[in-house]
């Protein structure tokens, strides 16, 4: 059977000293059937001289740069829009993806057609073998009512380039576009969840993810998304579940601003008061944990 076509995306910017070995990781694959579409962000130091030399060499290369630098999510979405294959694999070009991990990738999504998204799971075990098919409820119920679900950025997805064209790509809010996009797919769409230790995802000074850890950002951007699918009609949730969701998540943001608190962390304390929204009966919920339990395990 023939292996169907993968678009590997990789945005860049100044990656000079990542590069190379990201390129080489996708070029190392035992899966042959990709293409690597590499979009530069007007970097100023050698990462399109480098990039180049490859797709000088290897002819599943392309190179685009932009005109002007569009950001990281804007930058994603323009690369998807160069893809020609089934599926997009997102590999920022300071990651690695190892060497079966396409091969296992795709073939989790070809076992189930009817999924949008396939995300890199981060326990080594569950009572069933991988890859294993989730449905939306149960997505948006380990997301909120649970431990939570997407846990990871674009490496560590691969996503159905139908589906996503038909979602109109991702969000382009800066810091969390994944983690929005990740919910807004799987409100209607089911998510495959396969094995870790597929990628390497590197953590140095310079990325866009150091940035958005402050919470006057990250905190703020993401309790703005979960807001919007708890309360979204379109989400499949119950109304109890909704209600559960909501209480669970004030909850959640009242102990975090207890633990700073009395960390004496004044300024990080206020900022989840001022974000959460969370009010003074919330606080006082928060100090004892709920007693409303979600087991994923039991559910798939």
């Amino acid at each position: 059977m023939e292996q169907p076509l993968v678009s590997v995306l990789m945005t860049v910017y100044n990656r000079e000293n990542f590069i190379a070995e990201a390129i080489e990781s996708v070029i190392s694959s035992t899966y042959k059937n990709w293409e690597l579409i590499i979009v530069d962000d007007k970097s100023s130091d050698k990462s399109v001289d480098i990039a180049h030399e490859y797709a000088n060499k290897d002819k599943r290369i392309k190179v685009y740069i932009n005109d002007v630098n569009l950001g990281d999510y804007p930058n994603r979405n323009k690369a998807a829009s160069y893809a020609r294959g089934k599926y997009l694999k997102y590999l920022d070009s300071d990651d690695l993806i190892y060497s079966h991990g396409l091969e296992v990738m795709v073939k989790a999504m070809e076992k189930f057609p009817d999924a949008i998204l396939g995300v890199g799971w981060d326990k080594k075990e569950l009572f069933k073998p991988y890859p294993i098919e989730i449905l939306p409820e149960m997505v948006f119920k380990q997301q909120f009512i649970g431990t939570g679900f997407f846990t990871i950025g674009p490496t560590g997805v691969i996503i159905n380039r139908e589906k996503f064209q038909e979602e109109n790509g991702l969000s382009n809010s800066r810091y969390t576009g994944d983690f929005d996009s990740w919910i807004k797919f799987s409100q209607k769409n089911s998510v495959v969840i396969f094995q870790p230790g597929l990628f390497w995802w590197r953590q140095h000074e310079g990325q866009e993810y150091n940035l958005g850890q402050d919470p006057s950002k990250y905190l703020k951007y993401t309790t703005e998304i979960m807001f919007k699918y708890i309360q979204d009609l379109n989400s499949p949730f119950s109304k109890s579940d909704r209600k559960k969701a909501m209480l669970i998540m004030k909850q959640r943001h009242a102990r975090m601003f207890l633990y700073h608190l009395f960390k004496f962390r004044f300024v990080y304390a206020f900022k989840y008061l001022k974000y959460s929204s969370i009010k003074f009966t919330d606080i006082l919920k928060g100090l004892k944990r709920s007693s409303i339990k979600y087991n994923f395990e039991n559910h798939i």
